[in-house]
């Protein structure tokens, strides 16, 4: 029993060990100094050896044979230059090598980021988890962007990965590369509730023309937005309320309701309910949109109710979403509506009388 949990505990510690570098792109990786591997020799006795890469770049194979240079090399060509070493005196297909630990790295980002500067980790990170550490993106940031690797710029997009989780789009940072950081040349910015507070970050809009439903996938805060069919669009001074399908343009602000954006009517109105909030709109507008005024309805006053429950008369207010615009009866209708007891009881009254005088004859 103590030799099973001593194999399984030697088996976690294994799987520990190798878990971060199994994830690894073999032509990706940068060998760099610090980094240890595992060469086993599968003979009649079988061989390890564990040698660290050291300053001048180099991986003792000692007593396997001599050293060998790989720093700077990718994962795949240290591989095979380690393969080709061994190869000299031991079949291949008795040979092992693994990159067992590696060691802290060390990465720059540059441009739009909220601290940009020298940054080092002991583990690996991807690009995204990379900006994170720094902070973040500015809200102008483009999520195109470019690594400086070994005199390479390779680029990447984000958008990819945010709206198809394409892991290729968001890469390992290896050591000494250089994140390059540029701003969007056109973009729109998200907001919740239609309040600027609730600022939820800016998207890039694509070359080609960008509907809310492709910003929505690019968002890096992923939310039940998708589901929505009504939006808010500001755009030159005027506000608009869209389906998802509409075309977006830079400095656009789309507002997204986390709450449903609608201002409720009621009272004497024709078709009391609720309407999809347009902020260009006054009171009159969201009356037109219930049918107007019913016939018992007054025709020149509204009383407009906030959240705290207290009534206010409408004098031409900013409609906010969340309202309630309640049509009040009309004087002349509450006037017939006293006529109708008060003439009741004087019919009574008369008859009453008539009777009284018809008894007294």
């Amino acid at each position: 029993m103590k030799i099973k949990i001593i194999l399984l505990f030697i088996l976690f510690i294994y799987t520990i060990i190798y878990a971060e570098t199994s994830k690894i792109d073999q032509n990706q990786y940068i060998v760099k100094i610090g980094d240890i591997f595992n060469i086993q020799l599968m003979t009649i006795d079988t061989l390890v050896v564990k040698s660290i890469v050291v300053p001048e770049g180099s991986l003792s194979l000692y007593p396997i044979s001599n050293n060998v240079f790989i720093a700077g090399k990718t994962l795949f060509e240290a591989y095979k230059i380690i393969f080709d070493k061994i190869d000299q005196n031991i079949s291949r297909d008795k040979i092992s090598i693994q990159l067992e630990i590696i060691a802290p790295s060390r990465f720059h980002i540059m441009g739009a980021v909220v601290n940009p500067g020298e940054y080092s980790t002991e583990e690996l990170v991807t690009l995204q988890q990379a900006l994170n550490i720094s902070g973040g993106m500015a809200s102008s940031a483009s999520k195109r962007i470019k690594i400086l690797r070994n005199k390479q710029i390779l680029e990447f997009d984000l958008n990819e990965y945010f709206a198809n989780n394409d892991i290729s789009s968001n890469p390992l940072i290896m050591h000494d590369d250089v994140i390059m950081v540029s701003l969007a040349e056109k973009f729109v910015k998200v907001f919740t509730n239609n309040d600027t507070i609730n600022y939820v970050e800016s998207v890039e809009l694509d070359e080609n023309k960008s509907s809310i439903a492709d910003v929505l996938t690019q968002l890096s805060k992923k939310h039940q937005w998708s589901n929505l069919e009504m939006f808010t669009v500001h755009r030159k001074n005027r506000y608009s309320v869209v389906e998802k399908n509409f075309i977006l343009e830079a400095d656009d602000r789309l507002f997204i309701p986390v709450e449903e954006l609608y201002v409720y009517i009621t009272g004497y109105v024709v078709r009391p309910g609720r309407h999809p909030y347009n902020g260009n709109m006054n009171a009159l507008y969201y009356l037109s949109q219930s049918g107007g005024s019913s016939t018992n309805g007054a025709r020149k006053k509204i009383f407009l109710l906030r959240e705290h429950g207290k009534a206010e008369l409408y004098i031409n207010q900013e409609i906010r979403p969340g309202d309630t615009l309640y049509v009040p009866e009309s004087k002349r209708s509450m006037f017939i509506s006293y006529l109708g007891p008060v003439s009741t009881v004087v019919t009574m009254i008369s008859t009453i009388v008539i009777i009284s005088i018809n008894l007294g004859k």
